[in-house]
């Protein structure tokens, strides 16, 4: 998707196929059931993703991750419970744990 192209969301926040599969193509590779014993952290395995992507994969990646944010804002098992229909096999114990993962993806162009 080009860095100028406006991004649409369905009426729920949910973004199009687009940012979706990319967001489920992170999931998949980089929060998985060895993230802490690879990564440390969830925040690491974002950043080392940001550093190893292509920048409008990393955008799409945040434009996605922002949606299902604001999609569940107050609700970490909802929240847990779309990045698990995603792909992601870690889960949020604390709501703290997602300002680092944000921060990891601010760097790319939207």
């Amino acid at each position: 998707m080009a860095n100028d192209q406006k991004v649409h969301h369905h009426q729920d926040g949910r973004p199009y196929a687009t940012d979706a599969a990319a967001l489920r193509h992170f999931l998949r590779g980089y929060f998985h059931q060895d993230l802490t014993d690879e990564y440390g952290t969830p925040a690491n395995a974002a950043a080392r993703f940001a550093a190893e992507a292509a920048q409008e994969e990393v955008a799409a990646v945040r434009r996605a991750w922002e949606a299902a944010l604001a999609a569940h804002v107050g609700d970490l098992p909802g929240l847990n419970a779309h990045l698990a229909e995603l792909g992601s096999a870690w889960l949020f114990s604390d709501e703290s744990e997602l300002a680092p993962v944000s921060a990891a993806f601010a760097f790319a162009k939207p």
